[in-house]
C-alpha cells in the first residue's frame, strides 16, 4: 500500500466533508427527511437521523442514540472504509473524492504524518462525543456552583463521560481499533470517570489534541503514603505526538481571534471558562505550572503582542512573575507583558478580618468582568526593579543588570526601551552604552540562530538531493517542513513585519499619551510644515519632498 499526503490536506478534508449531501444522494439516501440511523449498534425502527450543519460542516445526527457522523464516518459504515491509519488516506479519502467528483493532488506521506492525522481525527471524535453527553447530578452541582449554563459549554469543549465502555463502543463503531484507543488514554478510567468534568484541550488552530479532568470528589485528604485518597484535583493528559503542555494554552484558539484588546493569560481552566461565559473571550489558560517561551512565541505567531498575565497575589504568584521576567524573556522579544495580581478576599471571622486567596473564576463571579478588567496592570520593568528593593537582600549591580536587560530587550517600543536603559543605568551605576550593547546582542542573537538553522537545513537538502536525486519530491517536502519549523520556533524576529508594525504602534501610543507629548519647532523656514503638523494628526499623511540625492530628511 502506498502512503500519500494531499496538498493542503486540511482544506481538502473540509472540502470533502461539505459534500456529505452529494455522497449520500449517490448512495440512494434522501436527506431532505429523516433516515434510519446508520449506527450499527442502534436498532432504529423509526427514522431518527437527520441532516444538519455544525460550524459549516454537514453531518448526520441521530436524536435516538446521539450519534453524529460526517462523510468519512458514513463511508466507514456503508462501505467499511478505514477511519484511521494509512487506509484513511489511500482508501477512504480517495473513495469519497471519487464519489463526489473531487480531484485530489497526491504526494508521498510519511508514517508520522499518517499517525498524527489519525490521532487528530480520533481526538475530534471523542471531543464531539463528550460534549453531547448528559451531565450527572455531581457535575450539575459543579456547574451550578460556578454559574456555567450547560448551553455555553459545548463551544468551550466541556463535557463528560459517565460510561467509558459506551464511549469506546461508539469509537469502535466509527472505525477506531481497540489498540489505538488503548494506546491513547481512552481506556483511562481515572480520566473518563463520572466523577470528572472534562475539558477538551486544543492546539493553537483549534484542533482537539487532549483532555483534562477536574475531579469533583477531590478533598485534599491524603493517606499514610502521601497519596490523595479520592484522587488528585486534576487528571491531566500525557505528552503525545500531537500534544505538549509547554506548547499549549486552553482556549487559545478562541482567544487569538479576539485580539482588539490585550490577551489575558490565567492559570486555571475554570478561570478562562468563567471569563468567556461572562463575555470576555480574550483569555486563555495555562496547561502547566509555569509559562514557557513557546507559549509566548505562540502569541506572536497569531499577531498578539500585548499580553496580560494574571497571577495569584501570594508568594508562588510572585515567584512565577519573577521566573517569566528572569528566564522566559531571555528568548522572547518584542512582546509587551504586564501583570495583574489579584487582591485577597476579605472575610469576617469572629471579630477579625481574614484575607483569603482568590482566583479569577471566583473574582469574576463575585465582582463581574468589568471589575476584573479594571484591576491595575503592573509594568514588569518597574515591578521587577522594585522587587530588588523589597526583597531586602544585597544584590550586586551586575546581577541586577543581567536580570533586567532581557526585560528591557522584550519591550517592543524603542522609545520606552530608551527610558528603561536610562533608569537602569541610574539604578546600577553602569553606563547606558554598556547596557545598550548587551541589549543589542540579545536582539541580534535570534537573527543569527535563524540564519544558522536555515543554513543547516539547506546544506542537508543539497547533500540529500546529491545522494538520492530520485527522491527529490520527498526530500524537498521534508526540507520545507523543517524550514516551517524554524519559522514557527523563531517567529519573533526583530525584523518581522508584524513586529515592526507593533513597534510603530507602540511608539505612536507613547507619543500620543499626555506624558509623551512633544511640541515640534521647525523654525521660520517651514511654515507650511508647521501648519500641517498642528492639530489632530490622526489619519493625516504628510509628504515631505526634496530634490534628488539630498539624503534623508531628519526632523
Amino acid at each position: 500500500m502506498s502512503l500519500y499526503k494531499i496538498a493542503n490536506l486540511d482544506d481538502q478534508i473540509i472540502n470533502l466533508k461539505t459534500n456529505l449531501m452529494k455522497y449520500m444522494s449517490n448512495h440512494g439516501f434522501d436527506l431532505s427527511k429523516p433516515i434510519h440511523c446508520l449506527n450499527p449498534a442502534h436498532d432504529d425502527r423509526h427514522p431518527s437521523m437527520s441532516y444538519f450543519v455544525d460550524d459549516g460542516i454537514p453531518k448526520l445526527h441521530c436524536f435516538g442514540c446521539n450519534t453524529s457522523l460526517d462523510v468519512f464516518n458514513c463511508a466507514h459504515i456503508l462501505h467499511h472504509k478505514p477511519i484511521s491509519g494509512p487506509g484513511f488516506i489511500d482508501d477512504t479519502i480517495v473513495h469519497v473524492a471519487e464519489v463526489v467528483g473531487v480531484k485530489l493532488e497526491m504526494q508521498q506521506m510519511s508514517q508520522e504524518d499518517i499517525h498524527k492525522l489519525t490521532l487528530y481525527n480520533l481526538y475530534k471524535a471523542v471531543a464531539e462525543y463528550i460534549v453531547g453527553q448528559p451531565f450527572n447530578q455531581l457535575q450539575i452541582n459543579e456547574l451550578d456552583k460556578r454559574a456555567w449554563p450547560p448551553s455555553s459549554l459545548p463551544k468551550l469543549g466541556i463535557g463528560c463521560c459517565n460510561d467509558l465502555e459506551a464511549m469506546r463502543e461508539h469509537l469502535k463503531n466509527l472505525g477506531y481499533s481497540t489498540k489505538l484507543l488503548d494506546d491513547n488514554e481512552f481506556s483511562n478510567h481515572r480520566l473518563f470517570s463520572p466523577n470528572n468534568l472534562l475539558f477538551t484541550l486544543y492546539d493553537e488552530y483549534g484542533k482537539p489534541n487532549g483532555f483534562a479532568g477536574r475531579n469533583l470528589v477531590y478533598d485534599g485528604v491524603k493517606d499514610d503514603n502521601g497519596l490523595f485518597i479520592h484522587g488528585p484535583k486534576f487528571i491531566n493528559v500525557k505528552k503525545s505526538a500531537i500534544y505538549s503542555k509547554k506548547d499549549s494554552m486552553y482556549l487559545f484558539h478562541l482567544a487569538s481571534k479576539k485580539t482588539s484588546n490585550a490577551m489575558y493569560i490565567v492559570e486555571g481552566y475554570a478561570d478562562a471558562v468563567t471569563a468567556h461565559i461572562a463575555g470576555f473571550a480574550n483569555v486563555c489558560a495555562l496547561s502547566m505550572l509555569g509559562i514557557s517561551d513557546s507559549q509566548l512565541n505562540m502569541c506572536k505567531r497569531h499577531g498578539i503582542y500585548d499580553v496580560v498575565i494574571c497571577l495569584d497575589n501570594d508568594d508562588p504568584g510572585m515567584a512565577k512573575a519573577k521566573d517569566v521576567l528572569d528566564n522566559v524573556l531571555k528568548t522572547v522579544h518584542d512582546l509587551r507583558i504586564r501583570f495583574v495580581f489579584l487582591p485577597h478576599k476579605e472575610v469576617k471571622a469572629d471579630d477579625s478580618i481574614v484575607k483569603l486567596k482568590i482566583d479569577p473564576d471566583e473574582y469574576i463571579r463575585d465582582n463581574g468582568i468589568d471589575s476584573f478588567l479594571a484591576l491595575p496592570k503592573v509594568d514588569p520593568f518597574t515591578w521587577r526593579l522594585n522587587q530588588y528593593i523589597e526583597d531586602g537582600d544585597e544584590y550586586d549591580p551586575e546581577s541586577i543588570c543581567l536580570a533586567m536587560i532581557p526585560i528591557v530587550a522584550a519591550e517592543p517600543s524603542s522609545v520606552k526601551r530608551d527610558g528603561m536603559i536610562k533608569e537602569l543605568a541610574d539604578f546600577t551605576a553602569y553606563s547606558e552604552k554598556a547596557i545598550r550593547d548587551d541589549i543589542d546582542k540579545i536582539l541580534n542573537a535570534t537573527e543569527q540562530k535563524i540564519r544558522r538553522a536555515k543554513d543547516s537545513i539547506i546544506s542537508e537538502l543539497v547533500q540529500s538531493l546529491t545522494d538520492n536525486p530520485t527522491g527529490a519530491e520527498s526530500i524537498l517536502s521534508s526540507a520545507i517542513d523543517k524550514l516551517g519549523g524554524v519559522a514557527k520556533q523563531y517567529e519573533s524576529s526583530a525584523f518581522e513585519v508584524s513586529t515592526q508594525v507593533n513597534k510603530l504602534l507602540s511608539i505612536k501610543q507613547y507619543q500620543e499619551s499626555e506624558n509623551g507629548h512633544v511640541i515640534h519647532d521647525f523654525g521660520p523656514y517651514f511654515r507650511s510644515l508647521k501648519t500641517a503638523w498642528g492639530g489632530d494628526l490622526k489619519q493625516k499623511l504628510i509628504l515631505i519632498g526634496g530634490v534628488g540625492n539630498v539624503g534623508d530628511c531628519n526632523l
